[in-house]
């Protein structure tokens, strides 16, 4: 049995509102399960099988020697590793890990998805495996983004801050025996550090949470809260981690103004001027010119539900997933839903109560409806309900098969 296809399920018996207003970026949830909670989901065989074909990046890390290592290069000590190098990477004690599992894996990447779908989550979200020797982990550290682990064989020990060490990060903060922080850059940084992330409160092992994962266990640790890990010492743990990559609010909101903006010539042109010493007035006005237009802008932006709707709807399609698969003879799917391997987010615009048109996005595809006869059935589908394959056409049906937005039923 599994009862991890919704995010309802997942985190009972918490509730969906209480984990957002009381987990999602402040504290750490634990949820126990039943052995075989997260059975089909992912196990070694298929661990195995995965990082055999070469089409994934598997790498490891070595507890011991992690902080040297760190001092002298400011990355996390990781090893790329040929398929032939895992079983004695595995005997040396290592943790080793694949990357991109979302787009190798159905049930993971269904999961993935349903995650990012479910929270409307704007960044990215990817799926990694660990496999851990025995008594093997990873020395505390906080990361840019969150995580759900699913604990799917062995146990394995986490160690936990209460709450962020710095409220939704750049990137990872590492502790060292002497308690100093050390970050990774963030890529495409010049500098490690902002003035506002010099001081991340530390890891205080007195003050921390313990939890030990054992198979059905699932685990949520929030953006930029510490934790370490280390497998049981009776033999090696595997678990799923889902790990949700912010961007910020400027990111998602920029990109809705900057497609209004360029309503305008002014805003689409550029201008030309000597480059000396002094600041030419010429330029200085343009750029002053320029910012006089925003905050009429900003504020008929803030009025239109349509392109604020857009910007966040497009954002939470994007997934790094799985292809979409082969379709096969169209003419033998009868129904349709839409995809549970990739999300799906729909819009529907409506005139005095009747729909109008129907916009479906999908990584990065958009597929409007706006024949009448299709409408209502494109605005089932939107509300995710299964359709008749004749209500869109065999047509629209094979469209919305090759590009993944749809999966027989």
């Amino acid at each position: 049995m599994t009862d991890y296809n919704s995010l309802a399920e997942l985190l009972s018996p918490a509730s969906i509102d209480s984990f957002v207003t009381q987990h999602f970026s402040t504290r750490p949830l634990y949820v126990k399960g039943h052995p075989d909670r997260f059975a089909g989901l992912f196990d070694r065989a298929d661990f195995d099988r995965i990082a055999s074909t070469g089409r994934v990046r598997v790498r490891c890390l070595f507890r011991d020697d992690q902080e040297r290592i760190i001092r002298e290069t400011g990355e996390r000590p990781t090893i790329t590793l040929a398929p032939d190098d895992i079983p004695s990477a595995r005997s040396s004690g290592a943790t080793v890990f694949i990357t991109g599992l979302q787009r190798e894996h159905g049930p993971v990447a269904k999961v993935t998805a349903m995650l990012k779908q479910s929270l409307g989550f704007t960044g990215t979200v990817r799926a990694t495996a660990w496999n851990s020797a025995a008594r093997a982990g990873i020395a505390p550290h906080f990361d840019a983004g969150a995580s759900f682990i699913f604990q799917v064989e062995g146990r394995k020990v986490w160690r936990l801050s209460k709450r962020p060490a710095l409220p939704f990060p750049r990137t990872c903060g590492l502790q060292m025996s002497d308690g100093e922080v050390v970050f990774e850059a963030p890529a495409g940084a010049s500098a490690a550090i902002e003035p506002w992330e010099e001081h991340p409160e530390p890891f205080d092992e007195k003050d921390a949470i313990e939890v030990v994962l054992e198979p059905g266990d699932l685990l949520y640790v929030p953006f930029g809260t510490w934790h370490g890990t280390r497998a049981d010492d009776d033999g090696p743990s595997l678990s799923v981690n889902v790990h949700l990559e912010p961007i910020d609010v400027g990111e998602l909101l920029f990109g809705a103004l900057r497609a209004k903006l360029r309503e305008r010539p002014s805003w689409r042109g550029t201008f030309a001027a000597e480059c000396g010493a002094d600041m030419p007035p010429t330029v200085l006005q343009w750029f002053r010119a320029r910012l006089a237009e925003l905050p009429a802008e900003l504020e008929a932006l803030s009025k239109s539900t349509e392109m604020l709707e857009r910007a966040w709807k497009m954002r939470v399609a994007e997934f790094e997933g799985r292809s979409p698969r082969p379709t096969g003879d169209v003419n033998a799917v009868r129904r349709v839903r839409l995809s549970s391997e990739r999300p799906v987010t729909a819009a529907i615009e409506t005139d005095d109560g009747t729909a109008r048109s129907v916009t479906f996005w999908c990584g990065s595809d958009e597929i409007v409806f706006d024949e009448p006869e299709l409408l209502d059935a494109a605005s089932r589908l939107a509300r995710r309900e299964s359709v008749e394959a004749e209500e869109l056409t065999r047509e629209a049906v094979a469209v919305l098969l090759e590009r993944g937005l749809v999966e027989g039923c």
